[in-house]
């Protein structure tokens, strides 16, 4: 008798309901998707008596009272329920009820929730158009920018020369006739370096090739008639020489042991006959800015014995790619910044979904299979 009453008594015994139900819409997402979350039932514990097997999610739509069972979840899962079938502006009511071999309990009811569908997700997008925004920042400020820290630097290069009463001496290396652009840029270089110079009242001189000398010296000319000293100027400043390599390394450096520079600005892509005038300069103390090195010219700068820190300056690029190595440069930028595009598309328009065609390559690549 005794043990049937016991039978009776956990008969009677219900499982008390969860103590909080939430339902939410993902936010930012495609539509269609509610989130269901609920604490677990005082009677969901070891050892109790109810033995709780799990719980029973049910949507009630609000204006028709029509009720939906949706699914199961047992007791050792996580208390989350989602819902991919809601219809998107329609209210819902969810509930879940604790199920145990005792029964079940009442249930437990959420607040009133609608899924929306947003094409693209709202955080995601503000995300990236403020990428977008920091790279075409960077892409129209990229040269100003730099012409700006260059010149600064190339500027306080001047007054160190000046302060010290040493002359400004700036050697137009060989550019090639044809780029117009790359010409240009050279002289526009010194015209900007002889106004700092020639406006505070310093000394320049220049060694250019043959082809820039008239340009060079209608440069000059200018500026001293715009300074109102047209008869301070001196031609003889402005040497030049008609060969390259050897020649006009030979001639560098005997204008740099004539003159003293207190600083050396060599513009556009110096060869391996700077190195003379390079050591020259640095043996009589002085300055040098202005190198541009590329991949295959800066392991002959380091044998050379000028130190790396030597070489750094205004108007130039320390370890700039040669045109053999800017196409592989460009091509693995190119290859990544696609790859980035697709993405950020992906993660603005479908979320993680738009990743499983890359993440099944790990099937046909071993190398990826330990990426999580």
């Amino acid at each position: 008798m005794q043990a049937l009453a016991v039978l009776i008594l956990i008969a009677g015994l219900d499982p008390e309901p969860p103590p909080s139900v939430k339902a939410a819409d993902i936010p930012d997402d495609r539509g269609g998707v509610i989130e269901i979350s609920w604490t677990r039932s005082l009677s969901d514990t070891t050892g109790n008596i109810n033995n709780v097997w799990g719980y029973r999610i049910f949507r009630i739509q609000a204006h028709t009272f029509d009720t939906q069972f949706l699914g199961f979840r047992d007791r050792w899962s996580d208390l989350v329920f989602t819902d991919s079938t809601a219809v998107d502006g329609t209210v819902y009511v969810y509930c879940v009820q604790t199920k145990s071999s005792t029964g079940v309990s009442d249930l437990t009811y959420s607040k009133p929730v609608k899924s929306r569908s947003s094409f693209f997700r709202a955080r995601r997008l503000a995300v990236a158009l403020a990428v977008l925004a920091g790279v075409l920042v960077f892409i129209f400020s990229k040269e100003k920018t730099s012409d700006f820290f260059k010149k600064k630097a190339i500027g306080d290069s001047i007054c160190w020369a000046m302060e010290k009463g040493k002359i400004v001496m700036v050697i137009l290396s060989y550019e090639n006739p044809s780029s117009r652009k790359g010409v240009s840029r050279t002289l526009t270089d010194l015209k900007w370096i002889a106004e700092k110079v020639i406006s505070a009242k310093g000394e320049i001189r220049v060694l250019t090739p043959g082809y820039l000398q008239g340009a060079a010296t209608g440069i000059f000319r200018e500026i001293f008639m715009k300074e109102g000293r047209l008869q301070d100027f001196n031609p003889l400043w402005i040497r030049r020489t008609w060969s390259g390599g050897v020649s006009y390394s030979d001639e560098a450096t005997r204008l740099i042991s004539k003159w003293k520079p207190g600083i050396v600005m060599i513009t556009g892509e110096p060869g391996v006959w700077t190195f003379q005038p390079l050591n020259k300069i640095l043996s009589l103390g002085g300055k040098i800015v202005g190198i541009k090195t590329d991949l295959h010219f800066l392991p002959a700068v380091l044998s050379s014995g000028i130190r790396i820190e030597n070489i750094s300056g205004a108007l130039s690029e320390v370890f700039s790619p040669g045109p053999v190595n800017k196409k592989y440069c460009w091509a693995i930028i190119f290859f990544i910044s696609v790859s980035l595009g697709y993405l950020l598309l992906c993660w603005m328009l479908m979320g993680t979904d738009g990743l499983d065609p890359i993440l099944s390559l790990r099937n046909f690549l071993p190398f990826l299979k330990a990426v999580p």
